[in-house]
């Protein structure tokens, strides 16, 4: 089962609805990113909408990460910071921090990605026009590591601001994926927060359960900018791995099924949440799942389909090849009879092959050079 945490009691959010100002915390848990971290903070604090508080973490950074955070706790009375002397890792870090969180809502940064401007004011104005919604997410650039690329990443959800209901985001999903959101912060101790057991696919799965339980806000406009497939970077090293990867997603599979979060298990099968997997991990996953099991047929259908596409597309490929090296092996038998001059027998040869695959080029190129010695042959006989 999940791994619980302790959080702080939360107000009844109908004191929000009723006109009291809702509150924002923003956390954010580092480690050895002295490089980027001082960049992070500052498109934190230069929001329009500050947060009402904002909670740096870092975890034994053995750079010089915390000179550089220390002058922002000193300059912003809204910034709290917590010190490890000993390296927790990311998720014990990560369950720490947010459950330092007092906020009405939520927001989760990386030291390595940036926000852009107006992205908490947007946010926060659109909850109060959409109360009921549990997330509020919009578009993304995606800075490849160690480079200036910088790849636009688009939902394409709507050409408009807009609250999308669990049924409407499960029909219009399709296996995509969730920009980094703004939650509420008790839908998101309600899904777990951050489960020990979903390592580096924890977030991915607590936005997924958020929003299926309360719907979404999404904007199509960019609001951050996040750094991907880093060497050493805790998630991608993670998804690299296709057994431990497989892991995580059994792991998945098996807490979906749990009582506490049957609710969205069928809007995870129906969004095809898990077509990401590559063929490789859904072969790991199926040899460590009872695939038998209804629940997780449900979950990974849409995989298991375009799984078994690629291996159909596989198995017809070889086949391809396979009767071409036939093809060509045959052929090359046929060249050998002409050049021994067994002509008969290499006619017959070509007759089997055009009834079995038509009029081949190399069919045609053979019959032409049969003729062509049985010409010379009937003009040396005329001689």
């Amino acid at each position: 089962s999940p791994q619980s945490q302790s959080q702080p009691q939360l107000q009844p959010f109908f004191l929000l609805w009723s006109g009291t100002m809702a509150t924002l915390s923003v956390v954010m848990t580092n480690y050895n990113h002295s490089h980027c971290v001082s960049r992070a903070i500052e498109a934190v604090v230069n929001q329009s909408r500050p947060p009402d508080e904002f909670i740096i973490q870092d975890d034994g950074s053995t750079d010089t990460s915390v000179d550089i955070i220390k002058p922002f706790v000193e300059k912003y009375a809204y910034i709290k910071f917590v010190n490890s002397e000993k390296k927790r890792g990311y998720i014990p870090a990560m369950q720490n921090v947010t459950s330092c969180a007092s906020g009405d809502y939520l927001y989760i940064v990386a030291p390595d990605d940036y926000l852009l401007p107006g992205f908490f004011e947007k946010a926060m104005n659109a909850f109060a026009t959409y109360p009921q919604a549990g997330l509020f997410c919009g578009d993304q650039f995606n800075n490849i590591a160690g480079t200036t690329e910088m790849v636009p990443y688009e939902m394409y959800w709507s050409d408009r601001e807009v609250y999308l209901s669990p049924d409407e985001l499960a029909d219009i999903y399709a296996g995509g994926n969730f920009p980094k959101s703004v939650v509420r912060r008790d839908e998101f101790v309600r899904a777990g927060g951050f489960i020990t057991q979903l390592k580096w696919h924890s977030d991915w799965f607590f936005y997924h359960v958020i929003a299926y339980r309360k719907g979404l806000i999404y904007c199509p406009e960019k609001f951050f900018v996040e750094t991907i497939h880093q060497q050493g970077e805790y998630r991608f090293e993670g998804m690299m791995d296709v057994q431990k990867e497989a892991e995580v997603i059994r792991n998945i599979i098996q807490i979906l099924k749990c009582p506490e979060y049957i609710d969205v298990l069928p809007y995870f099968a129906l969004s095809a949440a898990l077509f990401p997997l590559s063929r490789s991990c859904v072969d790991h996953v199926m040899k460590i799942i009872d695939i038998k099991d209804v629940p997780a047929q449900l979950l990974m259908a849409h995989s298991l389909y375009v799984w078994n596409m690629e291996q159909a597309a596989l198995r017809s490929e070889q086949a391809r090849r396979g009767s071409e090296q036939e093809i060509a092996s045959i052929l090359e038998k046929i060249n050998i009879l002409i050049l021994n001059g067994s002509i008969k027998d290499a006619s017959g040869l070509l007759d089997t092959m055009e009834n079995a695959f038509g009029k081949m080029t190399q069919i045609l190129e053979l019959r032409h050079k049969i003729a062509c010695i049985n010409k010379v042959i009937a003009l040396l006989r005329n001689e």
